[in-house]
């Protein structure tokens, strides 16, 4: 993804386009509430139990808009869209935001760091040292610039 990113703010996509720049943050869930929020790499959770008031975000538009259509049962990635709607239904979850990455950093840096683990369930007993900046920086509600592309002039 981020290749494709890279190709659209230097490639020749924007041409047309007026760059806007917007600022995002991780922003909290609503009092009394939960948040789970997801990377590109990753959608699943084990809980059994709906939690109330739980919010999803996740950064990747790609897997929000999958598990937002019917798919097929021949679908390539059926049984991975298949158990992460059941875990979501698990959860009480009826709807995804979408986030930027930015907004969604901790999410990122524990799915990259998942990618480089082996295969099977991992306990996380202490906080990652990957994450725990970013945490300080969501706590204080650091915000970030993001560069995009409009089409209206």
């Amino acid at each position: 993804m981020a290749a494709q990113e890279w190709e659209m703010l230097v490639g020749g996509r924007n041409k047309n386009k007026v760059p806007l720049w917007l600022t995002t943050s991780w922003k909290p869930p609503e009092p009394n509430g939960f948040k789970l929020n997801t990377d590109g790499a990753s959608c699943n959770n084990s809980t059994q139990a709906a939690l109330p008031n739980l919010e999803v975000e996740s950064d990747s538009m790609f897997m929000i808009q999958l598990l937002a259509t019917h798919w097929d049962e021949t679908h390539q990635l059926s049984a991975l869209l298949n158990d992460c709607s059941y875990l979501l239904q698990q959860l009480g979850v009826t709807q995804i935001e979408h986030s930027f990455k930015e907004g969604n950093a901790c999410a990122d840096r524990l799915a990259n760091m998942g990618l480089q683990m082996e295969i099977g369930i991992h306990v996380l007993v202490n906080m990652p040292s990957c994450i725990s900046i970013q945490l300080r920086a969501d706590a204080q509600r650091v915000s970030y610039l993001r560069l995009m592309y409009s089409t209206s002039y």
